[in-house]
């Protein structure tokens, strides 16, 4: 069985730009690139917005891993579509030839439903949404949190968590 280590805790900081200090911030997605790191993150309003949105998905980058500088507007935002109207959450980030992949959670205007969608563009702040990758049958709703992986062959693998029996599944 594998063993996981702590070696440090470091307090990590948000800075500049979006998220406001009134949200709060949950589901980060860092990776180095270029001799830099990146983060995508969720930005949740504060509990007493009731009727707001569940998220936002924000981008910004980093020199040292610690001192994030967020990007003046948000990378994904929900709508117009009803699949994401409530929400956008959990971004998960690939990176090809043509620029960044994301797969994140859409939470549709009703809310009882939540789908895996990608946009995808050459820049995190130049992203277009394409489609609904999963989509769980009403009812057993909400497939979030994607991990990608590929294989020693090359090919892609997804893990997503699900709701199903009133449990939930990976």
């Amino acid at each position: 069985m594998v063993a996981y280590v702590v070696e440090a805790l470091d307090d990590v900081t948000i800075a500049e730009g979006l998220p406001s200090p009134d949200m709060n911030l949950i589901s980060p997605y860092v990776w180095a690139e270029d001799g830099h790191y990146r983060i995508m993150l969720r930005a949740v309003p504060q509990p007493s917005a009731s009727k707001s949105v569940t998220g936002i998905i924000c981008a910004g980058k980093s020199d040292d891993g610690l001192l994030f500088h967020m990007d003046d507007k948000p990378a994904i935002a929900p709508g117009p579509d009803p699949v994401d109207a409530a929400g956008c959450e959990d971004p998960t980030v690939v990176i090809g030839r043509s620029g960044y992949t994301v797969f994140y959670t859409g939470v549709e205007l009703d809310r009882r439903q939540g789908s895996l969608l990608v946009a995808e563009g050459p820049d995190l702040l130049c992203l277009t949404k394409q489609s609904v990758t999963l989509q769980a049958p009403l009812g057993e709703g909400n497939i979030t949190e994607a991990t990608l992986v590929q294989t020693t062959s090359g090919e892609w693998r997804v893990f997503y968590e699900y709701a199903a029996q009133k449990a939930s599944r990976v």
